[in-house]
C-alpha cells in the first residue's frame, strides 16, 4: 500500500488513475494467487508483464517516462547495493 502511495505520488496520478491502476493490481494479486501452487517463473514473468502493458495504458507519455526512470532507479540502487555486498 505505501509503495503505491509513494508511487502515485511520484508520478502525480489523478484520482481517475489510481482507481484504474489499483484495480489493475488486485486483478493480478487474484490472477497470481491462482497460480502460485502450480506456476512457473515464466508463468509469473508473463503475468507481470501483462499487467505492466494494462498500468502502461493507464498512464500519460509523461508518467511511463517518470515511472521508467523510478525503476531504472530502483535498478541500479540494487545493483550498487550488490557490488557493497561482494567486495
Amino acid at each position: 500500500k505505501h509503495n503505491m502511495d509513494e508511487w502515485s505520488k511520484e508520478l502525480n496520478l489523478t484520482e481517475a488513475q489510481k482507481v484504474q491502476v489499483q484495480k489493475i493490481n488486485d486483478d493480478y494479486k487474484t490472477k497470481k494467487q491462482a497460480i502460485r501452487a502450480t506456476g512457473t517463473a515464466s508463468d509469473f514473468k508473463k503475468l507481470n508483464d501483462a499487467k505492466q502493458a494494462e498500468i502502461d495504458a493507464v498512464l500519460t507519455p509523461e508518467q511511463r517516462k517518470k515511472q521508467e526512470q523510478i525503476h531504472q532507479q530502483k535498478v541500479d540502487e540494487k545493483n550498487k547495493k550488490s557490488e557493497l555486498k561482494g567486495s
